[in-house]
């Protein structure tokens, strides 16, 4: 029986790193030719000035601040981006939100937290959830 369980977890263990090794993709390196990368840069650089620039007009950093930002952190922030958040955040800059949390959100979060406390027998809010007594 004991070898049994040996076997067993050995065949787990075996089961799982293929499983790993499977998933883990091949690695290809090719070369990249110095217009691609002056290209990439200069598409970073361009993307970095937008948001820049964004930041220096008087409505945002008016808006920052008013939300108690200083606009220079900000600025620094944003030089401390890696390339792909700053393109990221080039290309959702007019569709992110202003800050905070969506109201509705935050209203859901706060009802599923009452609702597990409430079926875990820890808060006694919802008449509609069924205690066991």
């Amino acid at each position: 029986m004991h070898v049994s369980r040996r076997i067993k977890t050995l065949t787990h263990a075996v089961a799982v790193l293929v499983v790993f090794v499977l998933q883990a993709g091949q690695a290809q390196a090719g070369l990249v030719s110095t217009d691609i990368f002056f290209q990439d840069a200069e598409i970073v650089a361009s993307a970095q000035q937008n948001v820049l620039s964004m930041l220096d007009t008087k409505v945002v950093a008016d808006q920052l601040l008013a939300q108690g930002v200083d606009p220079e952190s900000v600025k620094q922030r944003v030089a401390n981006l890696t390339d792909a958040e700053l393109l990221e955040l080039q290309n959702n800059l007019e569709t992110l939100p202003a800050g905070g949390i969506d109201v509705l959100a935050a209203a859901l979060i706060v009802f599923f937290v009452l609702l597990a406390t409430d079926i875990a027998g820890l808060t006694d809010i919802f008449p509609f959830v069924k205690k066991d007594k």
